[in-house]
C-alpha cells in the first residue's frame, strides 16, 4: 500500500468508528436509562450527521495539507523553484 491508500484506509476506518460509536452511545443510553430513555436512544442517531461532518472536515484538511507537502517535496526534488546559478 502506498501513502495515499494508507491514508484513505485510515480515513474509512475512522468513519466506521464514528458510526459504531453512535450505536454504542444509543445502547448505553438504553442500558443506563431503561425503557424510559429508549426514545433518547433513537434520537441519538441524529448525531451521525454532525459527527461525520466534523470528522470528514478534519480528515479533508489533513488530506489537503498532506497533498501540499508532497507537492512541495516533489518540486524540491525536481529542482522547481530552486534559485539558478
Amino acid at each position: 500500500m502506498n501513502g495515499d491508500e494508507r491514508f484513505e484506509t485510515i480515513e474509512r476506518i475512522g468513519g466506521h468508528i464514528c458510526m459504531a460509536s453512535v450505536g454504542v452511545l444509543s445502547l448505553a443510553i438504553v442500558l443506563i436509562g431503561g425503557n424510559e430513555y429508549a426514545g433518547w436512544a433513537g434520537i441519538s442517531y441524529f448525531a451521525i450527521g454532525p459527527l461525520l461532518t466534523i470528522y470528514y472536515s478534519v480528515m479533508g484538511r489533513k488530506k489537503r495539507k498532506r497533498a501540499e507537502s508532497i507537492a512541495a517535496l516533489t518540486q524540491a526534488a525536481n529542482g522547481v523553484g530552486a534559485p539558478s546559478a
